[in-house]
């Protein structure tokens, strides 16, 4: 067997950490307004712990990730409409309000690069995703924004499951709710 390239700076399995659901400490490293394919607009927040275990942790990830198109992991995306047409998304109100209260001074004018360097509470759950292998997993994403007072009595909310092939929603108790027309509650 051949020397491998990178051999001494290759981190072996199981160094890296995976980010645990939780509230925790965040800082805002950038923020931009862009428009999606369908044309929805929405806010891209790059975010990265500010404190405890996981301090730096998207920044650690990146410096990390020897891909030569590496790309900054610590991305929630927050679409600017809610689900009613010209309401506003609670989760955007929610960002700008934690911000605000986080951040004394600070007073939301519209301009989404000033959230850059800002503190604020963040929520991260659990959320199931189907891998490439077909297996499922899961990994801690951004769920909601608090203010920062607020981070030792919010409460990490339930992972969010993948709904199976059939229909069926998996709850954590490991029970399957299927639904049949027969046991519409009107």
């Amino acid at each position: 067997m051949e020397r491998l390239n990178g051999w001494e700076n290759a981190s072996s399995f199981g160094d890296f950490k995976s980010l645990k659901a939780g509230v925790y400490k965040c800082e805002i490293k950038g923020a931009e307004e862009l428009t999606s394919p369908n044309g929805k607009k929405f806010i891209k927040v790059s975010i990265d712990i500010a404190e405890g275990e996981f301090k730096n942790y998207f920044a650690e990830k990146y410096e990390k990730d020897t891909r030569p198109d590496k790309k900054w992991s610590g991305i929630w995306n927050i679409f600017e409409e809610g689900y009613e047409p010209g309401s506003v998304n609670t989760k955007l109100k929610g960002l700008i309000t934690s911000v605000e209260r986080s951040n004394q001074g600070f007073f939301w004018d519209w301009n989404e690069q000033k959230l850059t360097n800002k503190v604020l509470g963040i929520v991260f759950r659990d959320e199931e995703f189907k891998a490439s292998d077909g297996s499922i997993k899961s990994s801690a994403k951004p769920f909601y924004a608090i203010p920062l007072d607020d981070l030792g009595t919010t409460k990490v909310p339930e992972p969010k499951l993948l709904a199976d092939e059939l229909g069926s929603a998996a709850y954590n108790d490991n029970e399957l709710a299927t639904y049949s027309g027969d046991d519409l509650p009107f």
